[in-house]
């Protein structure tokens, strides 16, 4: 729930007046909304030669009254900004973001001495197969590099068993598998399970995989009502399907999701590897670049506002009339809502427009995941001293999977390196989460390239120990520096809510994409986000959902 003390919220039944306003708030006219907001500071934002975001201060009314108003600060929001920008330079337009900082699930450190590799803590990848995200690369001139991470000395410890990713028949010493579920890796025979589910449909284009969600039938019945579990279930033995299961390193991927979107989802993995890169400044350039283009064209950029509720502007004035956090109230004719579902949900409990014409089914037709991650800087790279020649190790450890970032574009160095010691969901964030000293998101103000933002996303002693002597297990070595740095992030708390989304069995996420973009159809509102898109957990789902706004917009 939303804090009590952040100002007044609109009740769920607030009644309408004939105006189309909702009701004024306890101890407030009408009169005090329509034209009694004096000048206000009002932070906006510029891009520095050093890539940070400077606070400028302006006393300018049109800040109050504009002709959109986007809210979210992550790739999203800001694309949509910065398109908008580019294609409506007559509208003035407004970027509000809750916290300190542009980025959203895109958080980059770097380290100093590490070059061309951050520790990314939130999304680190992109695959040049998706248009969206890789031409907007191109379009900002941002620099990218190989992420590759498929290895044949990659490890697997798994039940007590150590084997490398090239010998998959080690597996059958620790799973009992059935003869045809043996040889394989996990991924191999998770697209082999794919390929009883629907035959063929490792090759399917687009089109087809839409005809196969609305029509599809896997063992009579729709596969969208199937759950991705459920149907991985039904052909691989119970050993096969736990092997998948850990191979894949996720506690809940291949769960609790509508299993017509979840497979072409998950077959994006089997396409060439070479595909898979990211940015050498960090995921996080993406959208602070965006924002420093959408400021140095004439738009606003307004930190530290939280949206609270949003109704119909009063008599007289077009729009909306919002209700910010940390901010005055400002009036928008056209309003966008670029934010996860956790954050979607609290601004429709105190916004009664929002409470009907079945908005509530829309957000709900997805669940979110919530995941974390836990970053170590050490002064060398000392995994390789102990043998490990690969890039990942996926355990049933509460590390999960395990990334070594030492290698860069080319071969290893001896300097300081990075170590992603681990990215978790399910049970393993939890147990991490346990160790936190901190809940939610720390302030974090700082330029991109600041070494202090190690020092705000810190780990706690507990963590740090816990983590270390897990990696002595993995590795099998007692040999192991303490970290010079470290840093943790919990996806899960608010305003997130979640890493990524994943369509609920039953949905019909084509019909629930092309409603929620617009979700009050005479209304100007719009919604946006990786949330409600078909790459859900990829910056290019972000991308997705917001073309469809701007392409309504312009």
């Amino acid at each position: 729930d939303l804090p009590k003390s952040k100002g007044w919220r609109a009740p769920r039944d607030a009644s309408v007046t004939a105006a189309g306003g909702s009701a004024d708030p306890p101890g407030r006219r009408a009169a005090d909304w329509a034209g009694g907001i004096g000048p206000e500071i009002v932070a906006t934002v510029a891009w520095s030669r050093h890539g940070r975001l400077e606070s400028r201060m302006s006393h300018s009314a049109k800040d109050h009254d504009l002709d959109l108003a986007v809210v979210g600060g992550g790739v999203a929001g800001a694309y949509v900004a910065y398109r908008l920008g580019i294609r409506r330079p007559d509208w003035s337009i407004g970027l509000f973001e809750g916290s300190d900082r542009i980025g959203g699930r895109l958080l980059s450190l770097r380290f100093p001495g590490v070059d061309r590799v951050r520790a990314e803590l939130g999304g680190m990848r992109y695959r040049t197969s998706q248009p969206l995200v890789s031409g907007l690369t191109e379009e900002l001139g941002l620099e990218t590099r190989p992420f590759l991470t498929v290895h044949d000395d990659n490890r697997f410890f798994i039940r007590g068993a150590r084997w490398r990713f090239g010998d998959p028949h080690e597996a059958g010493n620790v799973y009992r598998l059935d003869e045809p579920e043996r040889g394989l890796s996990p991924g191999e025979l998770l697209v082999a399970a794919f390929e009883h589910i629907v035959p063929g449909g490792s090759t399917k284009i687009d089109d087809e995989w839409l005809a196969a969600k609305r029509e599809y039938r896997f063992q009579g019945r729709l596969l969208r009502h199937w759950s991705l579990g459920e149907a991985l279930a039904a052909v691989l033995t119970e050993e096969g399907r736990r092997y998948v299961v850990d191979g894949f390193g996720y506690a809940t991927l291949l769960d609790e999701r509508n299993a017509a979107d979840a497979i072409p989802w998950v077959l994006i993995e089997t396409r060439p590897e070479s595909e898979n890169r990211t940015l050498v400044d960090g995921m996080e350039r993406l959208p602070r670049e965006l924002a420093a283009r959408f400021t140095a064209s004439g738009g606003r950029v307004l930190l530290e506002r939280e949206l609270l509720w949003f109704d119909l502007a009063l008599a007289g004035a077009r729009g909306f009339r919002l209700h910010f956090d940390g901010g005055p109230d400002v009036t928008a004719r056209r309003v966008v809502l670029a934010v996860p579902r956790r954050s979607l949900e609290r601004i429709r409990d105190s916004t009664p427009l929002l409470g009907g014409s079945g908005i509530g089914s829309l957000i709900g037709s997805v669940t979110g995941h919530a995941a974390a991650k836990l970053s170590f800087a050490y002064e060398r790279p000392w995994w390789r001293e102990v043998g490990v020649g690969g890039m990942r190790a996926v355990s049933d450890l509460s590390l999960s999977k395990t990334y070594y970032f030492d290698k860069r574009d080319g071969p290893g160095s001896g300097g300081p390196a990075l170590l992603l010691a681990s990215y978790c969901d399910g049970p393993s964030r939890d147990a991490w989460c346990s160790l936190s000293e901190r809940s939610g998101f720390p302030p974090d103000p700082e330029s991109l390239d600041s070494d202090q933002r190690w020092e705000r996303y810190a780990a706690s002693a507990d963590q740090i120990a816990e983590a270390q002597r897990q990696l002595r297990d993995l590795h099998q070595t007692q040999e192991i520096p303490e970290p010079i740095a470290s840093a943790f992030v919990d996806w899960g708390a608010d305003p997130f809510g979640a890493a990524w989304h994943v369509w609920n069995p039953g949905a019909r996420s084509w019909e629930v994409m092309a409603r929620i973009v617009q979700p009050l159809p005479a209304l100007e509102c719009f919604v946006c986000g990786e949330s409600y898109s078909w790459s859900q957990g990829w910056v290019e789902g972000a991308l997705e959902s917001a073309e469809r706004v701007v392409e309504r917009l312009t």
